[in-house]
């Protein structure tokens, strides 16, 4: 059977209805799955990575007895990253010395962190303006 034949009988319309054998669906579900826990566990180990990053630059700072501000200058320059990535790997180590104690636990990101649990984002403090004068929106 060619390619095209062969897609029409998995995929074909036969009354509006896509034919599906059970080998297809079984096939799409533990791919899906598959997917899935790919991407759990990497975020996960991206966020297993930078409490590590903030641990080594907590005991550099004690070892070394350095400012931790000096300290995440020079790192930042050397290996061309972002000082403020380097903060929050240490804000994330200080805030949360075990991972297991991480909000959400597995289930997170370092995105979802840094926006939900390592930075000020308090929303309701914000004050909105609008864009003609800063008087009568205060």
């Amino acid at each position: 059977m060619g390619t095209s034949k062969t897609m029409k009988f998995l995929f074909g319309k036969m009354s509006n209805k896509l034919i599906k054998p059970e080998w297809l669906k079984e096939l799409a579900e533990e791919i899906d799955a598959l997917i899935v826990e790919t991407i759990f566990t990497s975020r996960w180990a991206l966020v297993e990575g930078y409490h590590k990053v903030g641990q080594l630059l907590k005991e550099a700072e004690g070892k070394y007895d350095v400012m931790i501000t000096d300290l995440l200058q020079g790192i930042a320059e050397k290996i061309q990253k972002s000082e403020r990535t380097l903060w929050y790997a240490v804000k994330l180590y200080e805030l949360y010395p075990k991972l297991d104690k991480v909000p959400e636990g597995k289930n997170i990101s370092w995105n979802k962190l840094i926006t939900k649990y390592l930075t000020n984002s308090d929303k309701s403090e914000k004050k909105i303006r609008c864009r003609h004068c800063p008087i009568h929106c205060l």
